[in-house]
């Protein structure tokens, strides 16, 4: 019973170590083909139909996508929030703007991870320096495609009643950063060790 045991929670440790890293292949392998006007038209309708609840600027979103290059880039974000959530038109929520703002991230999250995208860093430590922003996040999108993919989600727009009665301001800057070290093959690279140790490991033990 204990060596079934043992072989069950080796084989889970090589296809989740095996799982992730294809993920990380995915990230960094993957051309992403830029948006064609075609697409960028067809979309910014859906996302226009969905702008009362996310609140999107339409002609800055329209440029961003129809200069499209296929590449990487992150978003530096900046938030400031309210001491309590303002829930305009839902009695169902309530707590304060960071607890709002936290609901939201929970959804935005499980999309990025589904588009190959992620949070690189956050901190609330901002507030150790003479400015007005409670927190800092800087993500990392795969292409401006995925990014697409996430604010056109539905779940996306019905979690933005939280972004909205958590945020007091909000500043972001794009930048596409590629002197930065990718994360992705970080990831990679320990995933590979990983794996090869929990390789070498099981054939030793057949050897014994």
């Amino acid at each position: 019973m204990a060596k079934n045991m043992t072989n069950w929670r080796q084989f889970a440790g090589y296809v989740l170590v095996f799982g992730l890293t294809i993920y990380a292949v995915l990230l960094s392998g993957v051309t992403v083909s830029p948006l064609t006007q075609d697409e960028v038209k067809q979309t910014m309708a859906e996302v226009e139909k969905q702008n009362q609840y996310t609140r999107h600027d339409l002609s800055e979103l329209r440029a961003f996508l129809e200069q499209d290059d296929g590449q990487a880039f992150y978003t530096v974000n900046l938030y400031q929030f309210h001491d309590e959530a303002n829930y305009v038109d839902s009695t169902e929520f309530s707590g304060s703007g960071t607890d709002a703002y936290g609901r939201f991230s929970s959804v935005m999250i499980k999309l990025m991870l589904g588009n190959f995208s992620f949070p690189i860093f956050g901190s609330e430590w901002l507030g150790l320096s003479d400015n007005e922003w409670d927190r800092m996040v800087i993500v990392r999108y795969r292409s401006r495609r995925d990014i697409l993919n996430v604010f056109i989600d539905d779940r996306f727009v019905d979690a933005n009643q939280h972004k909205w009665a958590a945020i007091k301001k909000h500043e972001r800057f794009v930048v596409q950063a590629k002197h930065l070290p990718e994360l992705h093959w970080v990831i990679f690279i320990v995933l590979s060790l990983v794996f090869g140790c929990m390789v070498y490991r099981c054939t030793r033990r057949k050897e014994v």
